[in-house]
């Protein structure tokens, strides 16, 4: 409920003090990201990569996130320390991104809004991922639209020390040059559809097994997805791009290009959901589609309308995120980052101390 109520202030706070409101609500958003405890389905596994680092061991994971941990830990700074760095650095470059779009307070205001719709809870699990897509995000607009090219390049570079999957950023390339005919969408839409029921899981694993490569252990076969929630956003996400795909301008097309693939790649993964962590990669920029492509071709007396068409879909994520993980029935928080950690239960009836205990709890 403690999400629901935020959503609620957002949402308000948009409608009727656009102008204002967003500083603040940003900083409480990097405070309840860089101290929570044992929020984020994944946080079980930092924790755990960051105490297997700093024991000198090795990890499987980039090595700058080892290479952190150790330093902050032989100056006596504990797991919290690095959850924090990533939080604040995650956002501090989502920032910069948004302020090289547009320093327009309303603009910053309401694509903070959209931020927290779609971007923020799942930058609470996919921590490194997240902040690779924030320091891609920074480079798309402050260099790639600049026709800077080099240094966007040097950008994605650095990401690839963050998160290897920054190797998808590349794509902001052609999608920023790429203007392709509406029937060509429609078309590489339908077919996205129609291998995603029926044999996508089928053709990757043939690719694979010619190619000889294979991530992490998984295993490249049929895994679909059946969680309701997730066709009800492809559907609305398909909904919003085929309305903006009509009124779209010529300036419109990175961002068109971007959610489209985003979708395409929900529709391959309704078979083989692993699939969908690749346009994952990229919901950084809905906010700003929903924004520049979306929301600003509304009539101003319809602009609260669709604010309250919103509200819904934030009851239905959070429902969906308190049944899925057990790391969204409660928020504790930390705030010692040096020495020994000092839980505090804010909202929530779970012992502190069997946070830690994943198995049992999932």
């Amino acid at each position: 409920m403690i999400w629901f109520f935020v959503s609620l202030y957002a949402l308000l706070g948009v409608v009727f003090a656009r102008r204002h409101y967003w500083v603040l609500f940003l900083f409480f958003l990097v405070l309840a990201s860089a101290f929570r405890y044992y929020v984020g389905s994944d946080f079980d596994d930092y924790v755990f990569l960051f105490e297997h680092a700093a024991e000198g061991r090795e990890v499987p994971v980039e090595a700058s996130y080892s290479l952190l941990a150790q330093g902050l830990s032989i100056i006596g700074f504990n797991f919290q320390a690095q959850i924090a760095l990533y939080s604040i650095l995650t956002y501090f470059f989502l920032y910069r991104g948004l302020i090289a779009i547009s320093r327009d307070k309303a603009f910053l205001g309401i694509v903070v809004f959209f931020v927290y719709i779609v971007f923020y809870f799942p930058s609470l699990s996919i921590m490194r991922q997240a902040l690779a897509a924030a320091m891609a995000f920074y480079g798309c607009y402050r260099y790639l639209h600049k026709d800077r090219v080099i240094q966007f390049l040097l950008i994605i570079s650095f990401t690839l020390f963050i998160h290897m999957s920054s190797v998808v950023y590349l794509l902001c390339i052609p999608f920023y040059y790429f203007k392709p005919s509406k029937s060509l969408y429609f078309a590489m839409l339908a077919v996205a559809a129609v291998l995603g029921l029926t044999i996508f899981a089928e053709l990757l694993s043939f690719i694979v097994e010619i190619v000889g490569f294979s991530y992490k252990g998984y295993v490249f076969k049929s895994l679909p997805i059946h969680a309701p929630v997730f066709y009800v956003f492809t559907a609305i996400l398909i909904t919003v791009f085929v309305y903006s795909l009509k009124v779209a301008r010529k300036e419109d097309y990175f961002l068109l290009n971007i959610v489209f693939f985003i979708v395409v790649c929900r529709l391959l993964a309704m078979d083989y959901k692993p699939f969908n962590r690749v346009g994952a990669s990229f919901s950084i920029f809905i906010p700003v589609f929903l924004y520049q492509v979306f929301f600003v071709r509304f009539k101003e007396g319809s602009k609260i309308i669709a604010f309250v068409m919103v509200a819904p879909l934030l009851i239905v994520a959070d429902t969906f995120r308190a049944k899925k993980d057990y790391s969204y029935y409660q928020y504790s928080v930390n705030v010692c980052i040096y020495g020994s950690p000092c839980p505090v239960s804010v909202i929530g009836d779970l012992p502190l101390e069997q946070l830690l205990i994943r198995e049992e709890l999932r």
